[in-house]
């Protein structure tokens, strides 16, 4: 059986543009069932405000 792990982190919160726009920066470290290293991931989410 094989086995994928997926651990989640906010990395960073920070703001441009006067506040107009906010960002969020997610890491994702990605193991397998013997606790070796496979991949990592990185993720933006931006969020515009009124």
């Amino acid at each position: 059986m094989r086995v994928i792990l997926f651990e989640s982190r906010i990395a960073d919160i920070y703001d441009k543009k006067g506040s107009a726009l906010d960002f969020v920066v997610c890491e994702t470290r990605v193991t397998n069932q013997k606790g070796e290293h496979v991949a990592d991931l990185r993720s933006v989410i931006v969020q515009r405000n009124g």
